[in-house]
């Protein structure tokens, strides 16, 4: 899922790798680093929200978020899921200090209706 987000900071696009109950925190997070990979490498990618969008004035290259979004239960269910967790913030710590790759865990609170980063 792309997303463009238009806050304080300016518009940023959000690119977010969706868990429900497949595999752990871990798999999660090497997927995301593939989809942003993949994303960044493709110049037709980097023109969707610019040409689909209804935001005027974008600037050519937007900041670039990732995030793997879940359930707080698929993060803290028992056994391999609350395992990987530590692992996978450790990757993603890393691949923000080595390459400056902004991705994140975040927990999606249905009945709030909100996502938050996983803590």
């Amino acid at each position: 899922m792309l997303l463009l987000l238009v806050g304080e900071d300016g518009p940023r696009q959000v690119l977010i790798e969706v868990k429900a109950n497949s595999n752990n925190a871990w798999y999660a997070a090497v997927e995301l680093l593939r989809q942003l990979r993949l994303f960044v490498d493709s110049c037709a990618a980097q023109r969707i929200l610019r040409l689909r969008g209804s935001v005027a004035g974008l600037p050519h290259e937007l900041p670039l978020t990732g995030l793997v979004v879940a359930r707080p239960a698929f993060f803290s269910a028992p056994g391999q899921k609350t395992n990987a967790v530590e692992p996978a913030r450790r990757l993603l710590a890393r691949m923000n200090t080595n390459v400056g790759v902004d991705a994140r865990l975040a927990e999606w609170h249905s009945l709030g209706r909100t996502i938050e980063e996983l803590r």
